[in-house]
């Protein structure tokens, strides 16, 4: 269980990281490779319901993110509706990624101190990027100085989060034994 959560970190990690030099060198889909990787071996070993759907969840990610390596920030990915589509449904996906994965998590976690903490997290990561989520979808508002402050405020919440969610990561990995 140490080296999926290890490799979770790691997909997570490289979805962070968004280094762009011409092309991005952190690219996403290898992120949600080995995601998919360490939660097949998650439910290999534990057989939680949980797993299994978040492998499922995952796998769509692996193509949608590879894909949108190639959209150009500053005119299709930002003003387009289907692409704001795509990317809502992207978002809403790795979320119930990450809920999933969590929820698994809490089934094989022992030491109740980390239990609270991973589901205090969770529920927190849920609610703040299920709204920006839907703050995202109403781009078209986007001139108002309001949906301006909301999206600051709700982005600035979910990148601590992101943050949160890689050191959670290392809690729960460190709650198994490495092998």
């Amino acid at each position: 269980m140490y080296k999926a959560y290890n490799k979770i970190f790691w997909g997570f990690m490289l979805n962070f990281i968004d280094i762009n030099i011409g092309i991005d060198i952190a690219p996403d889909f290898i992120g949600y490779m080995l995601i998919t990787s360490a939660l097949y071996e998650l439910h290999e070993q534990s057989k939680l319901r949980e797993f299994k759907i978040a492998k499922y969840l995952s796998i769509p990610l692996i193509p949608f993110s590879f894909f949108s390596m190639f959209l150009d920030n500053t005119s299709i990915y930002m003003y387009n509706d289907i692409a704001m589509i795509l990317i809502t449904i992207g978002m809403i996906m790795n979320i119930c990624l990450i809920y999933y994965s969590y929820n698994g998590s809490l089934e094989l976690i022992e030491d109740d101190m980390i239990r609270g903490d991973v589901k205090m997290f969770r529920n927190s990561y849920v609610i703040t990027n299920m709204l920006f989520a839907f703050v995202l979808s109403l781009y078209n508002f986007k001139e108002s100085s309001i949906y301006t402050a909301i999206m600051f405020i709700i982005g600035g919440l979910s990148f601590i989060l992101a943050i949160s969610l890689l050191f959670n990561l290392r809690k729960i990995r460190n709650s198994f034994e490495p092998i």
